[in-house]
């Protein structure tokens, strides 16, 4: 025997489907539900049921949808397709390729499925495979917008910034609204030294996340704020942060009150940039009344900055008596290297940027005394840090104003592109950053020496996960640097 489907499932049907058209995804769902108990889902019910809860990122369910939706129609590719974005979302990059490339062998004329593909080759560390991904997406869909600024991103990260930009310049074509291809676009201008255009549209970012960067009383520079509250906010991470501190000066020459709003970790050493700034936490302020308000990180639009007029290091300060007191406990030394090598756990190592800690003590063997700069150390790091000499007060660390000290009773800092070398290069101190094959725009490469840290030593990598040349500069420069200290 079989049950007769119910009215009441194909009115869920109609519910789920309207509801999904409006945007309504939480009631598409529940009605889509309704209609899965009373069995009336068919493909494309089952492949709207994915998507929404994919949108509502619901990965784990909407993979079980698409599960559904293959098991109906074995030779549909759009449920490959959902079930490599929900693979892709959950992590499991290898099983996501292989339903990218099933759903290809059913359809390789489906636009949607190699961009997604080649998201997937990128998001791999293939980013030759993906430019041919994303070749194949465009030559069906010229101007599919997601796959422009894909391709352009795929070529970024081969350094291919000349080849980059006319991608994006055409996904803005393609679609002058979307923020995506603004924000691309301007990274890829920030490179090349175009700051004009590129801090306009890296304010893309607001539209881009949908986070409240934009609301009433934002302050871009354009008018005069003498008398008037400034509410700047640390919007960005550490390193941005501490990199950005140098035009909080310039804000407080305009402003009758200067507020900066940052977490709890950075107060201590952004109150030292100006006396005139009045710093809180942003754990103990998540709001803050005030005439005007600015991005920190539309600051450098804000003062029309270029890579000629960046305000220069020093303007971060270590507390005195610290250093004295760093100096003191660490005892003499003939050369003294603060080492950074990886990022930290609460947001996530980019990836890429670090390196083994051992890599790093083979190039720095003989050069002078180790110092850890790094909070965060796991228990095989530090066994590494012991047997090799190194101090390490990891836990003494408890913010930057605590590094900042530490490093300034260094003679060098070497570090990873991580909120350290930003520290380090604000104090003035003496720098060498570790670089990627493919770095943050503000190492590029089409100026030097570089604006933001003109004095910092940059060494980068020649090909994409060798640290071997890097590491080898290094150590030649730590040689050179032992034979002058002795």
């Amino acid at each position: 025997m079989t049950t007769a489907p119910s009215p009441a499932a194909d009115d869920a049907l109609r519910t789920a489907r309207d509801a999904a058209r409006r945007g309504e995804l939480d009631a598409a769902v529940a009605a889509w539900r309704l209609a899965q108990a009373g069995g009336r889902m068919t493909l494309p019910d089952w492949l709207g049921l994915g998507d929404a809860l994919d949108a509502l990122g619901r990965s784990a369910d909407a993979y079980a949808a698409y599960r559904s939706a293959a098991a109906l129609d074995k030779g549909s590719a759009s449920a490959r397709l959902g079930l490599g974005n929900a693979l892709s979302a959950l992590g499991r990059s290898a099983e996501a390729l292989a339903e990218y490339e099933r759903g290809l062998k059913l359809d390789p004329a489906f636009p949607a499925l190699w961009a997604n593909y080649a998201v997937a080759l990128s998001a791999a560390d293939r980013p030759e495979a993906a430019i041919a991904a994303y070749d194949r997406a465009l030559a069906l869909a010229p101007r599919l917008v997601p796959a422009l600024i894909g391709r352009g991103n795929a070529k970024a990260m081969l350094n291919r910034h000349d080849e980059a930009l006319p991608d994006f310049e055409a996904a803005v074509a393609a679609s002058p609204g979307s923020p995506h291809a603004r924000f691309n676009r301007g990274l890829a201008l920030l490179r090349r030294g175009d700051w004009g255009q590129g801090l306009a549209d890296y304010e893309a970012r607001w539209a881009m996340t949908g986070r409240d960067g934009r609301r009433p009383g934002l302050w871009l520079g354009e008018d005069d704020i003498a008398g008037r509250s400034l509410l700047v906010d640390a919007e960005q991470g550490f390193g941005d942060s501490l990199m950005l501190a140098r035009f909080l000066p310039l804000a407080a020459d305009r402003a009758g009150r200067t507020i900066v709003r940052a977490p709890r970790a950075l107060t201590a050493v952004l109150a030292g940039v100006d006396p005139r700034l009045e710093v809180v936490a942003a754990e103990e302020h998540p709001t803050f009344a005030a005439d005007r308000y600015a991005p920190m990180a539309s600051l450098p639009l804000a003062f029309g900055a270029t890579p000629q007029s960046v305000p220069a290091p020093p303007y971060l300060k270590a507390d005195p008596d610290a250093v004295a007191a760093w100096r003191a406990r660490l005892g003499p030394s003939r050369r003294r290297i603060g080492i950074v090598w990886a990022g930290g756990p609460a947001r996530g190592a980019v990836r890429g940027r670090g390196l083994p800690l051992k890599a790093l003590l083979r190039a720095l063997a003989g050069a002078g005394d180790l110092v850890c700069l790094q909070k965060d150390v796991d228990r095989a790091d530090r066994a590494l840090l012991a047997k090799a000499g190194a101090a390490a007060f990891c836990d003494e660390l408890t913010d930057f104003s605590a590094t900042a000290a530490l490093a300034s009773a260094c003679d060098e800092v070497v570090s990873i592109d991580t909120s350290v070398a930003h520290l380090a290069g604000g104090l003035g101190l003496k720098l060498t950053v570790l670089l990627p094959f493919f770095s943050d725009w503000r190492w590029s490469t089409a100026w030097s020496p570089n604006p933001w840290y003109p004095e910092a030593r940059l060494a980068r990598q020649t090909a994409r996960g060798d640290w071997d040349g890097a590491l080898a500069a290094l150590a030649a420069l730590a040689a050179l640097a032992a034979l002058a200290a002795d």
